[in-house]
């Protein structure tokens, strides 16, 4: 209970809690589409509950795209010259994500003159950016990690000797063992790789690249949504720096 008032107060965290429960709705909803028009009238109101949390969820984060992009200047002292590339690139692909979400939730309120439809392709097409950038971080701290452990002999490899006479299946096989042994090592990249990899074809799918089934789409949302609100609620499941 601590946990979920902890939560809760951080508006991070409640972000993260109302698109779990954004995309748990689309789920169930796709569920019970498939069942007939007996649940219509429970499908209705969970389209409904959906779109109040989608709409919540845009007021909640409004502005924060100038603290994004003010972030990112933080991220230019980083010493590797691919994280800190990354890392800045995904901020201020987000700052841009978000100011165009913004911009989104302001025409569909009749706040300002829009197009909605614009608005919205240009979001995904920014959190698309800023994901692609933290999959390119993902993927070299999980080399880092295979070169660290190659290196020093952390993982169970054999020697160089034995290694020439493996198979190319027994290599394959071998360097499976060892990535898996180091994303059960290393959990901070293991959520966030799984984060961003989930969260990867959501914008696929609404800027008509691919065409997810919506469950599948409901899915993979609540998995993202989930492995935020563990990466809030512990610090030693984010990336550092992040």
């Amino acid at each position: 209970m601590e946990t979920v008032i902890r939560l809760n107060s951080q508006t991070a965290g409640r972000e993260k809690l109302f698109r779990l429960c954004q995309y748990s709705c689309h789920f169930l909803s796709s569920l019970l589409a498939n069942d007939g028009k007996q649940n219509e009238p429970d499908l209705r109101k969970i389209k409904e509950l959906e779109l109040i949390l989608s709409s919540t969820i845009k007021l909640i984060r409004f502005g924060r795209c100038f603290e994004m992009l003010y972030s990112s200047l933080n991220t230019l002292s980083i010493a590797d010259p691919t994280i800190k590339t990354t890392c800045t690139l995904s901020r201020i692909s987000s700052s841009l994500y978000l100011f165009a979400d913004h911009l989104l939730w302001l025409s569909r309120t009749g706040l300002i003159d829009g197009n909605s439809r614009k608005w919205s392709r240009l979001s995904y097409r920014f959190w698309l950016y800023s994901i692609t950038m933290n999959l390119i971080r993902d993927f070299y701290e999980i080399r880092q990690l295979i070169g660290y452990h190659t290196r020093f002999g952390i993982s169970s490899l054999p020697s160089c000797r034995s290694q020439r006479r493996l198979n190319d299946e027994q290599k394959m096989e071998l360097d499976l063992n060892t990535l898996f042994s180091i994303l059960i090592s290393h959990r901070n990249v293991t959520v966030d790789t799984m984060k961003n990899f989930c969260d990867f074809w959501i914008p696929l799918h609404y800027l008509g690249h691919i065409k997810l089934h919506p469950t599948l789409l409901g899915f993979l949302g609540m998995v993202s949504s989930s492995a935020s609100i563990i990466q809030i609620i512990d610090y030693t499941y984010r990336l550092s720096p992040s």
